[in-house]
């Protein structure tokens, strides 16, 4: 894989002076594994600590990050800085992989309904995610499927 066009400057800019330090110290530890990329998506696991980092690429620059860690103080986390650094630095150490769209593109009805009905089984908020996407509006203005509850409007 070639080097993204974007280098070390732009990643500091994403963080602030703290995380940019300690995300170029957990590059450097070798923390940063399972570095991947879907079409316009990095994605990372670690192997230290079991956060998810995603990284939306567009136009050779970062559009979106997001990492499951508790970090909220402003800028990109260490485990983002990490991944990009990596990105930047080690190329060839990325697995490409074919974007989601282009290996759902083929398959028939029955087989996209028994890989969702599969992962359903072990993940109830997938579940209610397709509840809520395939949600119709009946005629008058409610959901197909779903319950009204009076509630009393005075205060508690």
């Amino acid at each position: 894989m070639t080097p993204p066009p974007f280098g070390e400057d732009a990643i500091r800019s994403l963080a602030t002076e703290e995380s940019f330090a300690r995300g170029r110290r957990y590059f450097r530890s070798g923390a940063v594994s399972e570095l991947m990329r879907r079409g316009d998506i990095v994605v990372e696991g670690s192997e230290f600590a079991p956060y998810d980092v995603t990284v939306r690429l567009r136009e050779g620059g970062v559009t979106e990050t997001r990492c499951s860690c508790p970090y909220d103080w402003g800028g990109a986390c260490k485990h983002v800085v990490a991944v990009l650094l990596k990105f930047v630095a080690k190329p060839a150490e990325v697995v490409e992989r074919l974007p989601l769209a282009d290996m759902l593109r083929d398959l028939d009805r029955v087989a996209l309904a028994a890989l969702l009905l599969k992962r359903a089984e072990s993940d109830p908020g997938l579940v209610l995610w397709l509840e809520a996407e395939l949600a119709v509006a009946a005629p008058d203005g409610s959901l197909a499927g779903s319950r009204r509850t009076a509630v009393d409007p005075e205060p508690i």
